[in-house]
């Protein structure tokens, strides 16, 4: 991981995100899971976003992204 600089501090912002859908429903099949990976990536590549880690297993979908500091943390939980 690289820390990243700015003119006045050093810093590793990232955040863990997990969406579980109700009652765990195992919804993300094969055909679903590949949508929800380009999707995913898309927004993140839109938002300017590093997603670090993107793993969707059937019942949840974990995402690890890191940030920077320009972006307000409002927009990442959009």
């Amino acid at each position: 991981m690289e820390i990243q600089r700015n003119t006045h501090h050093v810093y590793l912002l990232m955040y863990h995100f997990v969406w579980i859908p109700k009652y765990r429903h195992k919804i993300f099949n094969e055909p679903y899971c590949a949508t929800m990976k380009a999707i995913i990536q898309k927004i993140g590549y839109d938002s300017d976003i590093d997603i670090v880690e993107l793993e969707i297993p059937e019942d949840r979908i974990h995402i690890v992204i890191r940030e920077n500091l320009n972006n307000p943390q409002v927009m990442l939980c959009r």
